[in-house]
């Protein structure tokens, strides 16, 4: 007897269906037994011969059943089902806590992304392109990459052949990549405070790195500039990792001079690179374009980094490297594996840029982050805070006179702050980390400018209470 129970108000042959495969998998109808016939069953069920029939038409696509010609349908062997273990009661996510202030580093503003043009470049990437069927090459798909290549010409004065340029999901997968073809054990010099050392998750267990200052601080000023000391530099050192054009978290722009030596230290030795996480570029706001390290890297030492986070969003995971020509070859030897980010993904990106949709996308929201930089700048100054370096980026760094403890950042989240201080970018126990615990950084992207106002004024309550 096959025991069936149907609700009238739903599909019928959907729940004829689903029942009797899940008695197949459950083992209640023995392999080869025969099913009832299709109009018995509907005439015991009290349905239409066809929606007995459409069911059982499922069941034997899905491999559940089979047919005998004349005879019926019977159950087929299930050693080759998949049967996944039933979960009685679901374990609830985590949810991720929501703040009503999101001063976080990683927002966009979400009000201003162009939908329309999405939606209009998803449409054109189906309706046009069969290709987004096809493999999509280990470097990434040849016409992005030659759309990159343009774009960094004009916006960065990188001249670079499209071949060697690497798409993956993010600084990290690229990161990763390159441990793999750099020569010998590489050791990283990592920027301390900077975003390397405090996601050195990007780097495999099995990586050696040292956590270095580069920044230097003038109280006088207010001020950090950023420049590396080469002498300074452990002599196992091969990689030094960057973020020239604006530091991170304190936006200062490392000058001609430092720029200059880097590159020296760079050539002056076998196997030793630089590289350039060029981090937030598109939005200066009070002067002109900042060159990058790698339009001045005659010697080919320099490994160029960056991506489509900040100028669109996260959500695309598409980030991009320029290889120096000895690790190309490393790469082109060693590499055949598909490119991780969606061909179909790759595509809508390339046309979106082709367009001009990208660059008058960069534009607005270039405006409109000058314009609560401006905001948050004010603000910040008329609370009294100490502000470093704040011409571009999408993001500020104050400090505060007094200590902050624990208790004060655990009163700031359940107030519903999402902020990060200096600290969480340091090394873990450095001396550094024990000194930026009272730097704030403001990112204001992701935040309206009557959340950045209402926001900052429960921050400094607070923080001002005893």
């Amino acid at each position: 007897m096959l025991y069936i129970e149907l609700d009238r108000d739903q599909v019928l042959y959907k729940q004829i269906y689903e029942q009797v495969a899940e008695h197949i998998r459950q083992q209640h109808l023995a392999e080869d037994s025969k099913l009832p016939g299709i109009r018995s069953l509907a005439d015991e069920l009290g349905v239409a011969v066809n929606t007995v029939n459409q069911a059982y038409e499922q069941l034997l696509v899905e491999g559940y059943i089979y047919s005998r010609e004349r005879s019926g349908y019977y159950v087929k062997p299930i050693d080759n089902l998949l049967t996944l273990p039933r979960i009685d009661a679901a374990v609830p996510e985590e949810e991720e806590a929501d703040y009503a202030y999101n001063f976080s580093i990683s927002g966009v503003d979400k009000t201003h992304f162009p939908y329309e043009d999405w939606r209009r470049v998803f449409r054109r990437t189906i309706r046009e392109d069969t290709g987004i069927l096809d493999h999509t090459p280990p470097k990434g798909l040849l016409e992005l990459r030659e759309e990159i290549a343009r774009y960094l010409e004009s916006a960065r004065g990188i001249k670079v052949e499209p071949q060697r340029i690497i798409i993956s999901t993010g600084i990290s997968q690229l990161t990763a990549l390159l441990e793999n073809i750099l020569p010998g054990t590489p050791v990283f010099a990592l920027e301390n405070p900077g975003y390397m050392v405090g996601k050195t998750s990007y780097l495999h267990a099995s990586s050696n790195y040292i956590a270095i200052n580069h920044l230097h601080r003038d109280d006088s000023s207010h001020s950090v500039t950023y420049s590396v000391d080469v002498g300074a530099l452990p002599e196992q050192v091969s990689v030094v990792f960057l973020t020239p054009s604006h530091q991170f978290p304190f936006g200062a722009v490392m000058p001609v001079d430092a720029r200059i030596e880097i590159l020296n230290w760079a050539a002056k030795a076998k196997n030793r690179y630089i590289i350039e996480d060029d981090y937030d570029f598109e939005f200066q706001y009070r002067s002109s374009k900042i060159p990058s390290l790698k339009s001045l890297d005659s010697g080919d030492r320099v490994i160029y980094m960056s991506g489509f986070s900040k100028s669109v969003a996260a959500a695309l995971r598409i980030s991009f490297m320029i290889l120096p020509q000895d690790l190309l070859e490393k790469y082109e030897a060693h590499y055949s594996s598909e490119c991780p980010v969606s061909g179909f993904v790759q595509r809508a990106l390339c046309e979106f840029i082709r367009d001009g949709s990208f660059e008058r996308h960069v534009n607005r929201m270039r405006t409109l982050y000058a314009k609560k930089n401006n905001l948050l700048l004010q603000l910040l100054q008329e609370a009294g805070y100490e502000l470093f370096n704040y011409h571009s980026g999408t993001s500020l760094v104050t400090r505060l006179n007094a200590s902050v403890t624990e208790k004060k950042l655990q009163a700031l989240r359940r107030a519903g702050i999402k902020i990060n201080t200096v600290a969480d970018f340091c090394q873990e126990g450095s001396e550094e980390a024990a000194m930026m615990r009272n730097y704030f950084i403001f990112g204001f992207a992701g935040a309206t400018e009557k959340e950045l106002t209402a926001g900052l004024s429960l921050f400094q309550q607070i923080l001002d209470s005893d």
